[in-house]
């Protein structure tokens, strides 16, 4: 590695000379760690990491290959091998193989005689059997993956030794040993191959049938070595009568040890390319797998069959598939397809398809065998019902010759089923049933027909972009035909006439084919969009099926409807037609093409339900009519009859009906239509689709829209509002949707108990959100709806503030937003007169908005009115629904609204405790926001943030007495506020005056200290800190908890030595007693001289030691947290960083903090005793503030007795230390 030179170790002279010893050694434990991980991670369980770490491992061997690391790498190699984790022990051997793959000059049998010396089987202890065994078994496998085992004579007999001892162990081992031998012996030569087989397989054909293990062995070598073979064996038929049932076991055996991977075993394959290869296939396939193995009713057996039918699709002829597809194996794949229903059975369909799906890829140059194996999957029934499914995705391999002849085939089965030719079944449950109706041929074929119908849409569903158009249309038209006509006589201009039935068509069957002819007009409307250029002409698949129709209508004497079009019905066809010729006069046009579509669609339901669809289709017309020959200055509309409704409206009505409709593709087609005409929309036409979704408000007795409104269709109808906001933003009439759509929100939140209540209130909610209020194009033209939309606007926050719950008052405050956003971007030349007059005369003493603010149609005075009012009210009402998000949101997108409700929150920084809490949060956060900085001056700014810290300043003298949870909160609320405002300061560099502030937080300091221990004060005490370490105050270190306390100075000799069993709880402690000289008796801490108090024991005898000197030093009055004398200068404290003699918080350098409490050092104090310097403050125990000299004297005094570092040393430092253990 590039950084080996660093671990290189100096010598004894450098290393004394430098100095530099440590640093090397670091450099050898990190190569040393570096080295060592790379093991661990070759254990872990991802791929990828085991992978990494074996490359690394490598490339780092690969520069040492002659030193120590590569010993110690082979020797955790080989440890690993046989650790108890059974899933690490394949990741070494992995390793190992890949390091011997890697540095050939290893030599294999050293590396087998280590494997065999540390995991010897006749020491190793009975505990230990197991993961010796399988160290063996995996250091073999590590010399075979190696690649070089077979190159090596030595090695490679010595491993087949080993093999065979380990495969006595069948206990612990089973199979695996005798697999590997296997492996191991298909790799080998065939010189070395011949040398081996003596030794390794037995001249008993009863040893070589007795395991799968044997008899691969055996086929191997009769592969590979057969004149050695039949010198060793004989000539030996495996296929014979006796040695079938042999087989047949073996199989079983083979297919049980493969139970739980789910694969085929090699054995099977073996013998059926045996079989292949002696032309006996027919003989294996009957006695040994149909006979055999699927009679034993065993599941791994069926399986084993099952797999080996699959796997032999490749190997087979023609003939050779026939016999294969149509024997008893098939069927019992089939009886298991039906069976396995249950979510926890194993089911085999998936596998199967794989198996086919492979072999069609696999074939596409023979197309005849691809078309038999289909066929014949397909002929698989359950009482005429195909076990395949009818999107079976197999199709997709399929060549065009091969996909031809499926359709053709399936064609022919649904006009002639032939029940002969199918593999018919039963189950159990099928044959007790005593009901006879359920053998009889008519329900097979039915359910043939049925199921052939709906392969064919899906075909074309699953190809119709691969798919040939001819073939597209064959399916179109067949379908089309039988679901709607019958023959009367043939014709030869109608190839669907000469195709006459076997068994009747019945209704039902008719039925399956009109539903599924529409899932195909779906399938192709689908198409339409994607690649309109594949349709005959550049028309859609439907403007042809409905030529196609007509031309079956005009053959009356060759075809009939199945349902009879009366005269007024064929009259509404052919207008429908001539419709069509004028449309495409307007083709050019895109709501031409939407017209024709729904046109198109609805004509073809005139072949199912001809009565419903008659007078809709002319409805239809009339509307196009209307729309295409409106002009934009026609002069003779006061001559149309005012009673009848605009084209527009009628159109809605009809889409709405079609929306009711079960019909998915009706229901895209409506909403395509509509996105076509909601340019167009009038408000009547908006309040149809409205009383839809609010039945309830609705006073329409319009029967359309009733009929409507009672089927369930309203998520429908909401498709119809999500095209009106997606492509018609800009549009006026979105306006309107606002509160029907709050209306839907507030009745679903109370009554969504159903899951399709719920699925209508997600939908309404995320169009509501997503699709209208965050919009990014508005309407910006109001004309004369601004005084209507401020009134609308105050309505909704009022309504906001009023909701029972902060998710619905929510979707009112956006809603308020949004129209907020309107009436800004809306331009004054758009408002109405009486509008701008109201803005010019206003009488709010707010001040009137210049610039582009005064461009719009905002009223900026009423909407601040209206908002100040929302703000009082959420910081005043207990139970308000609304949040500080909801003004959040306010405030950054209406910054300039945010300025103005600003001294509305500086008011309740101070008032009672709830406002306070939120007034504090709120300023927090909208400070920090930089769209409303942008809104002031630079003095402005700074007058706003003296005020609020003028409040904050008076919220800070009563800290530290909190008696209730809000109370705590409360002043968690002004810290936070304070951080937040000195972060701000910092940021705009602002200077303040903070002398004020500095007393009162330094007055507070005892009374936060007499509640440190209460919940929460951990959270109350950091923000304290954190202020005042932005003025200059250090915070004082407090004693580990785990650092062993000192004896207190009161106990006795004796007591010394008793350890501490326990603690009294607090209730059970002495509280303190004042004295009367002012001491504080017992337990105490400070006397009146400020020193600590003695006990009223005895003090310990002297141990002899000399007297300590009393050095008199000068002390900083900062310690413990008081800041220093020259800190309450008369100079003003500021907050600029230009300033920093003046900043309480930015020292000088020169200046540094001692390690007492961070106050800075007396320059009279001696350097020598800088070490020393370390307090030993109790937790909590702060001194009082220094506001007069005598103050500052008894801190000093304090500081002098309890920070004996600094000025004290011997028996008087140790007494020191005992007698702060002794505080409690």
């Amino acid at each position: 590695m590039g950084s080996r030179e660093l671990a290189e170790p100096l010598s004894p002279g450098e290393a004394t000379q430098s100095g530099a010893r440590p640093a090397d050694r670091h450099g050898l434990l990190k190569h040393s760690r570096e080295f060592l991980d790379f093991f661990w991670d070759i254990a872990k369980p991802e791929q990828e990491t085991r992978l990494a770490a074996t490359e690394k491992l490598l490339e780092y061997l690969r520069g040492r290959p002659k030193g120590s690391e590569m010993k110690y790498a082979l020797k955790r190699l080989i440890t690993g091998l046989g650790v108890a984790r059974e899933t690490a022990r394949p990741c070494y051997s992995l390793a190992l193989a890949q390091l011997l793959q890697s540095f050939e000059d290893l030599p294999l049998c050293s590396i087998l005689q280590q494997i065999q010396e540390k995991y010897d089987l006749c020491e190793v202890k009975k505990t230990m059997l197991r993961p010796a065994l399988f160290a063996n078994l995996f250091g073999v496998l590590a010399l075979f993956q190696s690649g070089r085992l077979v190159k090596d004579q030595e090695a490679l007999m010595k491993s087949v030794k080993l093999l065979q001892a380990l495969a006595q162990y069948q206990n612990h081992l089973q199979e695996q040993p005798r697999k590997a031998l296997v492996d191991v012996l298909s790799e080998v030569s065939v010189a070395t191959l011949q040398e081996i087989l003596p030794e390794v397989l037995k001249a008993d054909l009863n040893t070589i049938l007795s395991s799968p293990e044997q008899l691969e062995l055996f086929l191997l070598a009769q592969q590979k070595v057969p004149s050695k073979l039949k010198k060793l064996v004989g000539s030996v038929n495996l296929f014979s009568d006796e040695n079938v049932p042999r087989l047949v076991n073996v199989l079983k055996m083979a297919a049980a040890s493969v139970k739980k991977d789910h694969k085929l075993p090699a054995i099977a394959l073996d013998l059926l390319r045996l079989a292949l290869k002696e032309d006996k296939f027919p003989r294996f396939w009957k006695e040994v797998v149909e006979q055999g193995l699927l009679k034993m009713q065993f599941w791994p057996a069926s399986y084993l069959c099952f797999r080996l039918l699959g796997a032999a699709l490749p190997l087979l002829t023609k003939e050779q598939l026939q016999l294969v597809l149509r024997g008893d194996v098939i069927r019992h794949y089939g009886e298991h397809v039906c069976t396995a229903k249950l979510p926890k059975q194993f089911k085999f369909a998936p596998e199967m398809e794989d198996y086919v799906g492979t072999f069609l890829e696999g074939c596409q140059d023979d197309p005849e065998r691809q078309l038999a194996v289909l066929v014949a999957f397909s002929s698989v029934t359950n009482q005429g019902l195909p076990v395949v499914p009818t999107f079976w995705r197999v199709v997709r391999f399929l060549s065009p010759p091969a996909l031809r002849g499926y359709v053709a085939w399936l064609r022919d089965m649904f006009l002639q089923p032939d029940l002969d030719s199918l593999v018919d079944f039963s189950t159990n449950n099928q044959k007790k049933a005593q009901d006879a109706s359920l053998h009889v041929p008519e329900r097979a074929v039915f359910r043939l027909r049925k199921w052939i119908i709906f392969r064919l849409v899906s075909i074309v569903d699953s190809l119709h972009l691969e798919m040939e158009e001819a073939l597209t249309a064959q399916v179109a038209r067949f379908c089309l035909f039988h679901a709607f006509f019958v023959t009367k006589k043939p014709t030869s201009q109608i190839p669907e006439t000469k195709q006459p039935f076997s068994f009747p068509l019945e209704s039902q069957a008719r039925e399956a084919a009109s539903s599924a002819f529409f899932s195909l007009l779906q399938t192709l409307n689908t198409q339409l969009k994607q690649a309109t250029e594949q349709t005959r002409g550049g028309q859609p698949w439907t403007y042809h099926l409905v030529q196609f129709a007509d031309l079956l209508l005009n053959h009356s004497h060759n075809v009939t409807t199945v349902t009879p079009f009366s005269a007024q019905q064929r009259q509404a066809w052919d207008r429908m037609l001539q419709t069509l010729k004028e449309l495409e006069a307007h083709s050019s046009e895109a709501r031409a093409a939407a017209f024709q579509h729904l046109l198109l669609l609805v004509g073809i339901h005139l072949l199912k339900s001809p009565a419903e669809s008659c007078d809709l289709l002319g409805d239809i017309q009339t509307c196009i009519r209307k729309s295409l020959g409106e002009k934009p200055r026609r002069s003779r509309t006061k001559a149309i009859d005012p009673q009848e409704p605009p084209w527009v409206e009628v159109l809605v009505e009809i889409l709405l009906a079609l929306l009711a409709q079960p019909s998915h593709l009706m229901r895209q087609v409506a909403r395509s239509v509509f996105g076509h005409i909601c340019s167009q929309l009038t408000p009547r036409a908006l309040q149809l689709i409205l009383d839809v979704l609010n039945p309830e408000t609705s006073e329409d007795e319009d029967h359309v829209v009733k009929c409507v409104a009672d089927l369930p269709s309203r998520p429908q109808v909401l498709d119809l509002v999500e095209v009106l906001v997606t492509k018609q933003p800009e549009n006026a009439l979105v306006l309107e949707l606002l509160e029907p759509l709050l209306s839907i929100i507030r009745r679903s939140l109370r009554s969504s108990s159903s899951k399709q209540e719920q699925d209508f209130l997600h939908k309404t909610a995320r169009i509501f959100t997503h699709h209208l209020c965050r919009a990014r194009r508005y309407c910006h033209d109001l004309g004369e709806r601004a005084e209507a939309l401020h009134a609308q606007l105050e309505r909704l926050v009022q309504q906001a503030g009023r909701q029972p719950d902060s998710a619905t008052a929510l979707y009112h405050f956006n809603a308020s937003l949004y129209l907020l956003r309107v009436l800004k971007g809306s331009t004054a030349e758009g408002c109405g007169r009486e509008t701008r007059e109201k803005q010019k005369a206003g009488t709010d003493p707010s001040p009137v908005p210049t610039g582009p603010q005064a461009a719009s149609c905002l009223d900026l005075n009423l909407v601040t009115r209206v908002y100040s009012s929302a703000l009082s009210s959420f910081l005043t009402k207990r139970n308000s629904p609304l949040t500080v998000p909801m003004f959040l949101s306010l405030f950054s997108r209406h910054p300039v609204l945010c300025k103005r409700l600003l001294p509305i929150l500086v008011q309740h920084v101070t008032g009672p405790v709830r406002p306070r809490h939120q007034a504090c949060l709120l300023l927090q956060k909208a400070l920090s926001l930089r769209e409303v900085r942008s809104c002031f001056e630079d003095p402005e700014w700074k007058q706003l943030m003296g005020q609020v810290l003028a409040k904050v300043t008076e919220n800070l003298r009563v800290l530290g007495e909190a008696q209730t949870k809000t109370e705590h909160q409360q002043a968690l609320s002004s810290l936070e506020l304070l951080n937040a405002l000195f972060r701000t300061c910092k940021q705009e560099k602002l200077t303040l005056d903070l002398t004020v502030l500095l007393g009162v937080l330094q007055g507070q300091q005892q009374s936060l200290q007499q509640g440190a221990h209460s919940t929460g004060s951990s959270r109350l005490h950091d923000l304290y800190w954190q202020a005042m370490k932005t003025l200059g105050v250090q915070r004082p270190k407090l004693e580990k908890k785990g650092a062993k306390e000192a004896p207190s100075a009161t106990q006795s000799p004796i007591s010394k030595k008793r350890k501490k069993k326990g603690f009294l709880p607090e209730t059970k402690k002495r509280k303190k007693r004042k004295s009367e000289d002012g001491t504080l008796a017992e337990d105490g801490t400070l006397a009146e001289d400020g020193t600590p108090a003695a006990t009223g024991r005895s003090q310990p005898p002297s141990m002899g030691r000399k007297k300590r000197n009393r050095t008199k030093a000068k002390v900083p009055a900062q310690a413990n947290g008081t800041p220093a004398t020259k800190s309450l200068a008369p100079g003003t404290p500021t907050l600029s960083p230009s300033s920093a003699a003046k900043s309480p918080k930015l020292q000088k350098k020169s200046q540094k903090p001692s390690p007492v409490n961070g106050a800075p050092r007396s320059p009279v104090e001696p350097a020598g005793q800088k070490q020393h310097q370390k307090a030993l403050p109790e937790k909590g125990v702060l001194g009082k503030s220094p506001l007069s000299a005598p103050a500052r004297r008894k801190a000093r005094l304090s500081l002098v007795s309890r920070s004996p570092g600094l000025l004290q040393s011997g028996a008087k430092k140790k007494k020191a230390q005992l007698r702060k253990a002794g505080k409690p």
